[in-house]
């Protein structure tokens, strides 16, 4: 399975998930996947997330909103495996200054980032997928 296609399985996971009172969202253990979840975590978007030793799968947290509603609903998938969107240091500050949006990660030549840290590191990449 490419980058791409463990990216828009986590956007999709994470941006249908229904919560009841004891469950956890279940997406698959990739490198990428975990350095996502970092990036959500220190943004405060999901409490945790946890190797699930018997299904071999990441059980995630989501931190629900006031009114128990997922905060991710608005997530979405920028690159796709049929079309990669990469974006220059100019192009990041543009979106980070004109979008909604409160996260915006990237793949970059140093690892994954947000987009206010790639702009710091100045370097560009590849969009992945914004909250």
């Amino acid at each position: 399975m490419s980058c791409a296609h463990n990216i828009a399985d986590l956007v999709s996971r994470l941006k249908n998930y229904r919560s009841d009172a004891f469950s956890l969202c279940k997406v698959p253990n990739f490198k990428i996947v975990s350095q996502s979840l970092d990036l959500l975590v220190k943004n405060g978007f999901i409490s945790w997330y946890e190797l699930n030793t018997e299904t071999k799968m990441l059980d995630v947290c989501i931190n629900l909103d006031k009114d128990g509603v997922n905060p991710m609903k608005y997530l979405h998938s920028i690159s796709k495996p049929s079309r990669k969107i990469r974006a220059k240091v100019s192009d990041i500050e543009i979106l980070v200054k004109k979008s909604p949006f409160r996260l915006i990660v990237l793949s970059t030549s140093k690892g994954l980032m947000s987009a206010v840290d790639a702009i710091k590191a100045n370097v560009g990449g590849e969009v992945l997928f914004i909250v």
